[in-house]
C-alpha cells in the first residue's frame, strides 16, 4: 500500500478530525436522527426513499435547543421523548430496562402511539382521559403529574410519578413535543433494579466515552488512514453507497465529499451523533440506526455501492445479510468488505496503534482516550468471537454463494489487522 498517501487531500481536510460535543450537546444533536428512526429500519428505508411528492415528517425541534440538553435523558430517571401527536421518538436506558424485558414495548417503537405502552400498565384504566386530548388543546399545563404503576415480571410492582413537560418553539409558541420523565417512587425488588440500572448506565457511559475517543486514537493510525482512502477509491464516480456500520462517519464524510449519495447505517447512536455532525456541511447523507444482524428488508436494485463493516460486530451476522445486500445493489454494483483476519484481535491492532502513536510523540496527550477505546473495543471483540470461524475463505464462499464475483483481497490494511474483499455483483 503506497503509504505517500497519507497526507490528508485537500478536499478531505475538514474531515480531517471529527468534532467532539459534551455529553449535553450530544442529546440535542441526536434527537433529530432519532426523529426519522425507527426500531423496523425496512420501514425507515422505505420512507427515506419514498418520492418527493409524499409529506414528510414534521421537525420536532432544533438540534440545539438548550432545554433539551438540560434534560435528564442521561440520567437513572426513566424517560422518554414524544412528537406533538404524542408518538414515540427516543427513551433512556433507564426506561428500555424497567420495560424493554417485557412484552410492554412489543407493540411500542420508535414513531409509535404512547397510548400502545400506556395499555401495558396496571393502572392504564385509571390513567385520565386527557393523557389523548392534550394534542390540539388551547391551554396546556406546564407539567402533568400522574401516578404511573407497573408489575414488572423482574422487579415487582413499581410505581411513578409522571411528570410530562411540554417542549415550545421559541419563535411560534407552539408546543412541538415533549419531555416525559418517571421519577421512581417505589420498586418492590429495590436492591436488583438499582444494581441492573447502575450497570446498564455504566455501559452506556463507556459508549459514549468510545464514540468521543475513537476518532482521537484511530484517525490518527497511519493504517486505519490508508483502510479510509483504500475504500473510497473503490468508488470512483458519484453514485449511491449504503454503508453499514458507518462509526462516527470518516469513511461516510469522505464519500460525501467525492458527491456520492449515502445512506449511513450504525446501531451505536453515540456514535451517529457524531457522524451526523461531521458531515453536517457535506449533503447527500441519510443517517439510519440499525446493526449487520437487523438491516432489515432494503430496496431493490437501489445501490451503485455498499461498505460492509464487520470489524466490531463480527461476520456471524453477515450471512443472514448478504442475500439482502446483493438484492439492494445495482448490476455491477461494487461491494467492499473489511474484517478482521483469521488469527486478528483487537488487542493485536492497538499495540500497533499504540506503537505509531508513540513513535508520532502523541501518546502521552492520548493515553486516556486510548485506554477507553481500546478497552471498549477489546470487550466487542471478545463478545462477538473476533478471529475465530466463519473464516475469510468462509466469508468468500458466502459471497460467492449469494451472486457476487470476488475481485481481490487486501490483507495488509490496518498495518495487516485487517482484510479488505472487493466484491461486484
Amino acid at each position: 500500500m503506497n503509504r505517500s498517501r497519507l497526507k490528508i487531500e485537500p478536499k478531505y481536510a475538514p474531515l480531517a478530525r471529527a468534532p467532539l460535543m459534551s455529553g449535553l450537546e450530544a442529546l440535542g444533536s441526536v434527537l433529530p436522527l432519532l426523529r426519522d428512526s425507527a426500531r423496523n429500519s425496512g420501514a425507515l428505508l422505505r420512507h427515506l426513499f419514498k418520492s418527493p411528492g409524499q409529506s414528510q415528517s414534521i421537525k420536532v425541534w432544533a438540534p440545539l435547543d438548550l432545554r433539551l440538553q438540560q434534560s435528564l435523558f442521561h440520567s437513572n430517571v426513566p424517560t422518554f421523548i414524544l412528537s406533538n401527536d404524542q408518538r414515540f421518538l427516543d427513551w433512556n436506558v433507564a426506561f428500555d430496562l424497567i420495560f424493554g424485558g417485557s412484552d410492554s414495548l412489543a407493540q411500542v417503537r420508535r414513531g409509535g402511539k404512547v397510548q400502545n405502552w400506556y395499555a401495558k400498565l396496571d393502572n392504564y384504566r385509571r390513567v385520565p382521559k386527557r393523557s389523548e386530548q392534550l394534542y390540539g388543546e388551547a391551554i396546556l399545563p406546564i407539567t402533568d403529574r400522574e401516578r404511573v404503576t407497573f408489575l414488572s415480571a423482574k422487579y415487582g410492582r413499581m410505581v411513578f410519578t409522571r411528570i410530562m413537560s411540554p417542549v415550545v418553539d421559541r419563535s411560534s409558541g407552539r408546543i412541538i413535543g415533549w419531555t416525559v420523565v418517571l421519577n421512581i417512587n417505589s420498586v418492590n425488588r429495590r436492591q436488583e433494579f438499582f444494581s441492573d440500572l447502575y450497570a446498564a448506565i455504566a455501559k452506556e457511559t463507556q459508549m459514549i466515552r468510545h464514540a468521543a475517543g475513537v476518532d482521537g486514537v484511530l484517525g490518527r493510525f497511519p493504517g486505519r488512514q490508508s483502510l479510509n482512502y483504500q475504500v473510497c477509491e473503490q468508488f470512483p464516480g458519484p453514485g449511491r453507497i449504503l454503508e453499514i456500520a458507518c462509526g462516527t462517519g470518516a469513511i461516510t464524510s469522505m464519500l460525501a465529499v467525492d458527491g456520492h449519495k449515502v445512506v449511513a447505517m450504525d446501531d451505536d447512536v453515540h456514535q451517529l451523533r457524531i457522524a451526523r455532525e461531521r458531515c453536517r456541511h457535506t449533503g447527500h447523507v441519510r443517517f439510519v440506526r440499525s446493526s449487520v444482524a437487523r438491516v432489515g428488508k432494503l430496496p431493490t436494485g437501489k445501490f451503485d455501492g455498499v461498505v460492509l463493516n464487520v470489524l466490531l460486530s463480527g461476520t456471524r451476522d453477515l450471512f443472514d445479510g448478504l442475500p439482502q445486500i446483493h438484492r439492494s445493489m445495482v448490476d455491477g454494483g461494487t461491494l467492499v468488505l473489511i474484517m478482521r483476519t483469521d488469527r486478528g484481535t483487537i488487542d493485536a491492532l492497538f499495540d500497533a496503534v499504540k506503537v505509531s502513536l508513540e513513535l508520532q510523540g502523541r501518546f502521552e496527550n492520548l493515553k486516556h482516550q486510548f485506554s477507553q477505546v481500546a478497552n471498549y473495543q477489546s470487550i466487542l471483540g471478545v463478545q462477538n468471537g473476533i478471529g475465530e470461524e466463519p473464516s475469510e475463505a468462509l466469508v468468500i464462499e458466502k459471497l460467492q454463494n449469494c451472486g457476487f464475483a470476488v475481485d481481490g483481497v487486501d490483507r495488509d490494511a490496518d498495518d495487516g489487522q485487517t482484510i479488505v474483499i472487493k466484491a461486484r455483483k
